[in-house]
């Protein structure tokens, strides 16, 4: 209650054979939400097979605990003990997304782009049934750990991206719409390990605000104290920090994404002679090129991420280009 007494608690289990048969077994929760009509959406996972395999775990329970469902859903192959969902929210229509871990395919896995992947999941909030799964993952590990909703159509997702098997991560934020397509993202680089832990809607600023771990002192974490610092980072709704796109004049940046190389290609003439700049989200200018015959520049020796593009004319008018490095 609001004085802190206990109203209600209830035991959960789920009796399954042909799976959990052993003491080892684990039932665990990782996120709950209120829904409008007041029941509650919960999201966890399961170990199974002495805690080497596992699959994330959705359910719906009314005002009082009683459960209306309980739904296992994931991969039947490649699957391991940190398949998980961590995260649900309610949409427009009453129904839930939840956000979750797979390693695997198969099941009601449909896009598995391999390693570790990111499992965007539309559930029907009356009987638990699928509605929509989408996947975000590359042939490198991608795993979610924070999730929060600014609108009916804005959900915004934070974790960590890496080599399957290093220590050293990224941090990534991606923007889905409701029908779980990604919108927008960002990536944080670093030379160390770079996390990603939760993210939160600020209503009253309309801000973003990020809690992530770094134990990198190059990059975009270049104030790293000790072996590993904690972060609180603020973003507006466009996932900008310091710096923001601003084109007072619209060449072609080209290829963008890009691996290294990159080209400017203006119309009619627009500008003849300028500079660019390149700065990480957070502002650190990294690297200053003049113009050159070519008009080819390259992103060598900057790890892989989203940047921004100061081009500077003569005469000092200025636009800011997102870019991304692959």
């Amino acid at each position: 209650s609001a004085n802190g007494s206990l109203e209600w608690w209830k035991r959960y289990a789920i009796i399954e054979p042909s799976k959990f048969t052993l003491e080892s077994d684990a039932f665990y929760l990782q996120s709950i939400t209120k829904l409008q009509n007041g029941d509650y959406a919960l999201a966890g996972g399961v170990n199974y097979n002495l805690g080497t395999s596992g699959l994330p775990l959705f359910a719906r329970i009314d005002s009082l605990g009683n459960e209306k469902w309980i739904k296992m859903y994931g991969a039947t192959s490649g699957i391991t003990v940190a398949d998980d969902a961590i995260g649900v929210k309610e949409t427009y229509d009453n129904n839930l997304i939840y956000i979750g871990n797979i390693n695997g395919s198969g099941g009601q896995i449909t896009d598995y782009k391999g390693s570790k992947d990111v499992w965007l999941i539309k559930i029907n909030s009356e009987n638990g049934e699928i509605l929509i799964d989408k996947t975000f993952g590359t042939s490198q590990y991608e795993r979610a750990n924070g999730f929060a909703q600014i609108s009916n159509n804005s959900y915004y997702i934070t974790g960590e991206q890496r080599e399957f098997g290093t220590p050293n991560a990224n941090i990534f934020i991606l923007e889905i719409d409701k029908d779980l397509n990604i919108v927008d993202s960002i990536f944080l680089n670093g030379t160390g390990k770079d996390i990603g832990n939760a993210i939160a809607f600020n209503k009253k600023e309309s801000k973003l605000l990020l809690l992530a771990e770094s134990s990198s002192s190059t990059g975009d974490f270049n104030s790293t104290l000790q072996n590993s610092n904690i972060f609180l980072m603020q973003f507006d709704k466009e996932l900008n920090l310091s710096i923001k796109e601003n084109k007072t004049f619209n060449p072609n940046i080209y290829p963008n994404p890009t691996n290294n190389l990159f080209s400017i290609q203006f119309d009619n003439n627009q500008i003849n002679h300028y500079e660019l700049i390149v700065y990480t989200i957070l502002g650190n200018k990294i690297k200053h090129f003049k113009q050159n015959v070519e008009n080819t520049y390259s992103l060598e020796n900057i790890p892989s991420g989203t940047y921004f593009i100061q081009l500077k004319s003569i005469n000092q008018q200025g636009s800011m280009f997102k870019i991304q490095k692959q």
